[in-house]
């Protein structure tokens, strides 16, 4: 039985050869660790410092005045929902990075409801951890809205408001950069990068991506709102050195979908968005449909752009191999008629269909035959496959 605020452990297995890698309910594990005991909010208010960002809120009106000086003992966290990559720097010394959402437990009640914290833990996977050192080891790197009820530290507490708000996201690109996603509260999906750091770097290293309506190849308009659960790739191919990553999420209140767009590092810190050009491929019976896109906001469609379909939850990945595939392949329209190199990328989601009362997960693979680094790309598509 849990006592207490809700809080996020690290736990892997012991060290196993990659010939040798049993069954997971073979692994030995190591005990778990907690990571969100102290939770370090870089703020005037609490350390002195201004380095925590604020996702479209102003922090000196609406969440400074209720923390408490600096000084205070007392700072625990309400946490859950974490993701975690694990990627190599200097030496090629392996680094752990967990994101995960807080609710802070030492403000107010009423102010309980208004905020969360994307909080980072990063360690060194030493052959030896310090379980003290990690339990003290979080970094709030952004404070957003929520605007949902926090129902208490106690054991009646479900964090049902940071499983809408608060999922956190996290890539590892090559380059050293790293780039996250999380949704907020009437300001839509945000998004960040930056590179092997404890806080953000800048306030443009952080940014919200539009809502705009999108009109279809068929004249339907499908509306914006309502930005929900993204979903990065969570390893760029680093081996062939892929400094980008793809960004998919839920959108919509009528017509749930799912959107897509790409991120990437502008000049100096900043975050930049942009499409790869989409091509439906063309052999018997046909084509697939056109992508919807929006071409000032370098946003696509690729879940739910018809109005009989709600979609949601989805996930990307992509190919990680370290040379380019060969795949053979017949695409009359683009006069591609056999062995082709590429890479891949694969969108997955849930999908309702109104007009069947069924529910299915629906997904598409994604043939690049540029390379994902050559920008903007093209990425070529058949039908979304779908199983019921």
């Amino acid at each position: 039985m849990r006592n207490g605020p809700w809080t996020v452990y690290y736990q892997r297995s012991v060290p196993y050869h990659r010939d040798s890698l049993p069954l997971v309910a073979g692994l030995d594990w190591d005990p778990p660790i907690r990571l969100s005991g102290l939770t370090t909010s870089s703020v005037q208010n609490t350390d002195g410092l201004n380095r925590t960002q604020y996702y479209q809120i102003n922090g000196a009106t609406e969440y400074l005045p209720s923390v408490p000086p600096h000084t205070e003992a007392s700072k625990d966290c309400c946490c859950g929902f974490p993701s975690i990559v694990v990627r190599e720097f200097e030496n090629y010394a392996p680094k752990v990075f967990v994101v995960y959402a807080c609710e802070d437990e030492w403000i107010p009640d009423g102010q309980k409801n208004n905020f969360f914290h994307i909080v980072e833990n990063v360690f060194d996977d030493a052959s030896i951890l310090n379980p003290t050192a990690l339990n003290a080891n979080g970094k709030s790197l952004v404070i957003a809205r929520k605007n949902l009820n926090h129902d208490g530290g106690g054991t009646g507490d479900s964090l049902k408001s940071l499983s809408k708000f608060g999922t956190l996201v996290i890539n590892a690109a090559s380059l050293g950069k790293m780039y996250y996603a999380w949704s907020a509260s009437n300001a839509g999906i945000g998004v960040g990068v930056k590179r092997n750091a404890d806080w953000f770097p800048a306030a443009n290293a952080i940014a919200a991506i539009p809502t705009p309506d999108i009109i279809t190849t068929t004249g339907d308009t499908i509306r914006g709102g309502s930005a929900l659960y993204p979903s990065l790739n969570v390893y760029s191919n680093l081996a062939q050195g892929f400094y980008d990553a793809t960004l998919v999420w839920q959108e919509g209140i009528v017509n749930p979908h799912i959107r897509y767009t790409r991120l990437t590092n502008g000049g100096g810190t900043n975050i930049l968005r942009y499409l790869p050009t989409f091509v439906e491929m063309s052999y018997a019976p046909g084509s697939p449909p056109s992508i919807p896109v929006d071409a000032v906001n370098n946003i696509a469609i690729v879940g739910g752009a018809t109005l009989d379909d709600d979609a949601g939850f989805p996930v990307v990945v992509r190919s990680l191999q370290s040379d380019t595939m060969s795949l053979f392949l017949r695409d009359s329209a683009a006069g591609i008629n056999g062995l082709m190199k590429y890479n891949h990328e694969t969108v997955a989601w849930e999908e309702f269909v109104r007009s069947s009362l069924r529910s299915r997960v629906r997904y598409n693979h994604f043939i690049d035959n540029t390379k994902f680094w050559m920008y903007p790309g093209q990425l070529h598509y058949w039908y979304s496959q779908h199983n019921v």
